[in-house]
């Protein structure tokens, strides 16, 4: 737990951006398709922060206020995208889970978890998803994430690939089997069963190596369009696809895993699941400060653009970044500021963080890596174009990351 008691100038400071930028989104209704992706995100280390020693009753009234609305404006499946859902569904088992550790619990918390155990029942065993690419019928997330879990081979590779939704799901289960076991709620044996399967997967799909660093499915998205131009060092007008088979998931995306295996790791703790977790995340984090932080000719962080280390092109030519455009080398690098790495902890990211503060501090220009190409996706002003940059969010963001890094909520296994 993050420590103080005396709004200190850097509690203040917090204050000050928080009130510009996570206080104005709270204010909005974050479940819309439109805010629901990237605010599940953005709101992750400002949740995390207002229930530590030094967040105030003030922020997590806020975070209560929000959960309030969505549970008075919205229904189980508030937004035909799955994939939204589930995100912002991490979001709130999150909330959940620091909500009950702080003994902040209400008849809110209570129906937000309800509506939870309903929605992971659901989307694992009932909900039925044609998948044009599998060309078959699956009756819930559960014959699916067996299906690849068990699937040594597909074609193409990322048929098999288990996805953020399966994810985010299985995540959610885990903070629940938590919460579950001191609210003694009902549901406990589904809970158990989805768990049950998603440790399954991780065993099957997940691989460790002799240098104690953990990958999971590697090589797996190396035929994926997105991944097809990875062996590229450059990005430039007509590239040739050039595969490189071993490849990592991108570092964009990969940000997550530190959260995910932290709640799957929820279970009893004398468990082979438990302990499964636990070592996957300390490998994740072997290979994340081994191969893919790394520093620039300036000294600041940079993100290698792939979790095996490797560093190519990303996304080329994808549709919300133009023909010919796409993440070039250390591109994906502003995944560490808006990203959930911070909860690895350990001297590399506290040193990493500690730099970033100093640079926004001294007024210093971001490096353009960090920025990456402009994407004309539709999104809120607060991340929109560069103005997440500019507008406090990156530096509210980086605050919290160093001082999350340094709490016990970011230590190393």
């Amino acid at each position: 737990m993050i420590v103080g008691t005396h709004r200190s100038e850097r509690e203040a400071r917090i204050d000050d951006l928080w009130a510009k930028t996570a206080g104005e989104l709270l204010r909005e209704p974050i479940w819309l398709p439109e805010l629901s992706y990237d605010a599940a995100n953005a709101l992750m280390l400002p949740l995390h922060y207002s229930f530590s020693g030094a967040g105030t009753a003030g922020y997590r009234s806020q975070f209560r206020a929000v959960m309030d609305r969505y549970l008075s404006e919205t229904t189980l499946l508030f937004d035909e995208n799955t994939l939204r859902v589930s995100q912002f569904s991490y979001l709130i088992s999150q909330y959940l889970v620091l909500a009950r550790e702080r003994g902040y619990w209400s008849e809110t918390e209570e129906r937000l978890y309800k509506r939870l155990l309903t929605l992971v029942e659901f989307f694992w065993f009932y909900r039925i998803r044609y998948d044009v690419t599998f060309q078959y019928k699956f009756a819930g997330l559960a014959q699916r994430v067996s299906w690849k879990a068990r699937s040594e081979s597909t074609t193409p590779p990322h048929n098999r690939a288990v996805v953020d939704e399966e994810w985010f799901i299985m995540a959610i289960t885990g903070d629940l089997i938590a919460i579950g076991m001191a609210a003694d709620f009902d549901k406990q044996k589904v809970l158990a069963k989805i768990a049950e399967d998603s440790c399954d997967a991780v065993r099957k799909a997940g691989r460790f190596y002799e240098d104690g660093t953990w990958r999971f499915q590697p090589g797996v998205w190396s035929t994926h369009p997105d991944f097809l131009y990875a062996g590229n060092d450059s990005v430039a007008p007509g590239l040739q696809k050039r595969i490189v088979a071993d490849i990592g998931l991108d570092t964009g995306h990969a940000h997550r895993f530190p959260l995910w295996l932290r709640s799957l790791a929820r279970g009893p703790s004398g468990s082979k699941c438990h302990e499964l977790y636990m070592k996957a995340l300390d490998g994740f984090r072997k290979q994340f400060v081994n191969r893919v932080l790394v520093k620039s000719s300036s000294s600041l962080p940079l993100l290698e653009n792939f979790l095996d280390g490797s560093n190519g092109v990303y996304r080329y030519g994808y549709a919300t970044l133009g023909e010919s455009q796409g993440y070039g080398p250390n591109e994906m690098s502003g995944s560490l500021v808006h990203g959930w790495y911070a909860f690895l902890g350990g001297k590399e990211l506290q040193e990493a963080f500690k730099s970033l503060e100093m640079r926004i501090v001294s007024k210093e220009a971001i490096p353009e890596e960090y920025k990456g190409p402009l994407s004309s996706r539709d999104r809120h002003p607060f991340f929109s174009k560069n103005n997440y940059w500019k507008n406090g969010f990156a530096e509210l963001h980086i605050v919290l990351a160093k001082l999350i890094s340094e709490s016990e909520l970011g230590a190393g296994t």
